[in-house]
């Protein structure tokens, strides 16, 4: 099985989770250190960690510093340690994916069921109004608690403890990704299933004899009406998905100006390059291999950016895709309610298409 490369054992081996004590009481703190596997040479770092805004807000008199700054630390922390741990499990990952994993790992609602899985919440320092509002279990204020504790391991113990914290916490969640048995073959596995449709759309009385799938005389139908079968678009934009298109698309179906990929006119035209060059590698024709992209569109008197402006910038934004060599262009047109986006759709029916030409 592919997966991390390292071998820390996973959360909760060393200890159960403690009963929930009164907050921060010095049972608490030391039940915590238990839970974590981690005994801290200076708890004001651990208690600071566990100090939300309220509680500093409410109790001036302590002098002491909520969480805020130590969770800016923290989150720092785990981008830099789970971007190390993809990089370093996955050599011949594309950024894009790895990217996309990263986002995955650390968003909010990931670190929050950490932090529960750690009881985070019951022995976090809470003001009276947090505290009657639901505050322990509040995901927002797990999600801080989780990144300011790797924020106290960094500066009480250094940046391997808090390697260590976060694989050891962290490891059910790779896993979560999907990243096993088949991991390796998914490239593999997608070109077959394309082919295989093409197969199925195609042949009279359809056989495949496949690395993972094979098949012989079945009855397929109704066929598809297109000569061929269906058109199928290949989207992404790595190494890897350019080459899918080219040995096996009839069209380049790039998503863009969406995280984590931007995707600008200036970015799409250097993978058209890619895209090219691997059709001369391949002996296909770029003119049989439309690229048709698919983005969002919205209308703003003050906000710009590619495909946000007025009619007159987004039909400018038309123009440089076009000179790009995207021949076709689907809209997403994001919007509060129905009513907003039946507006967006009037104007860009009679503002922006009749002049795009």
């Amino acid at each position: 099985e592919r997966g991390l490369t390292t071998s820390y054992a996973r959360r909760g081996a060393c200890d159960a989770r403690g009963d929930h004590l009164a907050p921060a009481s010095p049972e608490d703190l030391v039940a915590l250190q238990q839970r974590i596997c981690i005994q801290f040479r200076d708890e004001a770092l651990l208690r600071t960690a566990i100090t939300h805004p309220s509680y500093s807000n409410e109790h001036p008199e302590e002098g002491g510093e909520d969480n805020e700054r130590m969770e800016f630390l923290g989150d720092a922390a785990l981008s830099l340690v789970v971007a190390e741990a993809l990089y370093e499990s996955f050599p011949d990952e594309e950024e894009g994916h790895l990217t996309e994993w990263r986002s995955q790992l650390v968003m909010g609602t990931t670190l929050a069921r950490l932090a529960a899985s750690l009881d985070l919440g019951s022995v976090l320092l809470l003001g009276a109004g947090e505290e009657t509002t639901g505050g322990r279990e509040r995901a927002r204020n797990l999600e801080r608690a989780y990144e300011a504790l790797i924020g106290a391991i960094l500066l009480d113990q250094g940046l391997e403890a808090a390697r260590d914290f976060i694989h050891r916490t962290m490891r059910d969640e790779f896993e979560a990704l999907g990243i096993g048995d088949h991991f390796h073959d998914r490239g593999a596995r997608t070109d077959e299933y394309i082919r295989i449709m093409r197969n199925l759309w195609s042949e009279e009385t359809p056989s495949f004899e496949g690395r993972f799938h094979q098949y012989s005389n079945l009855e397929f139908s109704p066929k598809p009406v297109q000569a061929g079968g269906i058109p199928i678009w290949v989207g992404g934009h790595t190494g890897r998905a350019l080459r899918r298109a080219v040995e096996l698309g009839d069209a380049w179906h790039p998503i863009g100006l969406r995280p984590p990929v931007d995707l600008s006119p200036a970015e799409l035209g250097r993978a058209r390059e890619r895209l090219h060059a691997i059709c001369e590698e391949k002996g296909r024709d770029p003119a049989t291999l439309p690229i048709v992209l698919r983005c969002a569109l919205s209308f703003s008197e003050t906000e710009r950016s590619t495909m946000v402006g007025t009619p007159e910038q987004i039909l400018e934004d038309i123009a440089a895709y076009g000179e790009q060599g995207v021949s076709r262009i689907i809209f997403d047109l994001p919007a509060p309610d129905g009513a907003a986006q039946m507006e967006t759709l009037e104007r860009l029916g009679t503002e922006v298409l009749p002049q795009a030409g």
